[in-house]
């Protein structure tokens, strides 16, 4: 009987082994530093009745928002997991996630509320490392009705810094 379970016990343990190294591989992005996003506006969206919550794997320190850089800067893309999610007081909601940022170009995207990738910000270049960002028309047209408050952000109007650790290729 113990021989009959002791068996039963090893050949379930050799299939989970078997399983375990043969199973699936799922690759994790890989960290290469991070994007720290400050903003005016964000500070001011509690006044407004609007609160901002980091998504997934980033993270809010104080008034910014910190977010995880993956991929290769020296693809000519700086591309970032996680996001912003912006909520109301009645509920409502705006999401942009895992932003793309041109290096070329300094257009930055994002996905919105899960949907489809929108370029939103426009970038002029600070310094090797920060870029200062002015929201493209089609960011303004997304976040204007959600802020409902005197036509802010006008198309061109001002967000905030971008300011990234990750090692960005020289041009």
């Amino acid at each position: 009987m113990f021989t009959v379970i002791r068996g039963v016990v090893i050949v379930a343990l050799a299939a989970a082994v078997v399983t375990a190294v043969s199973g699936p591989v799922v690759a994790a992005p890989v960290k290469k530093g991070e994007t720290t996003v400050s903003s005016p506006l964000l500070e001011l969206g509690p006044l407004l009745g609007i609160e901002g919550t980091a998504t997934g794997p980033a993270r809010k320190v104080g008034n910014d928002f910190v977010m995880p850089v993956v991929g290769n800067p020296e693809n000519g893309t700086l591309m970032h997991v996680g996001g912003i999610l912006l909520t109301k007081s009645n509920g409502q909601t705006l999401s942009f996630e895992n932003t793309h940022m041109d290096l070329e170009t300094l257009e930055v995207t994002a996905v919105v509320n899960s949907g489809e990738r929108v370029v939103i910000y426009h970038g002029e270049k600070v310094n090797s490392q920060t870029v200062f960002l002015r929201f493209s028309p089609e960011g303004a047209a997304i976040v204007r009705p959600f802020i409902n408050f005197f036509g802010i952000p006008e198309d061109g109007g001002p967000f905030g810094w971008a300011t990234t650790t990750a090692e960005i290729p020289e041009e």
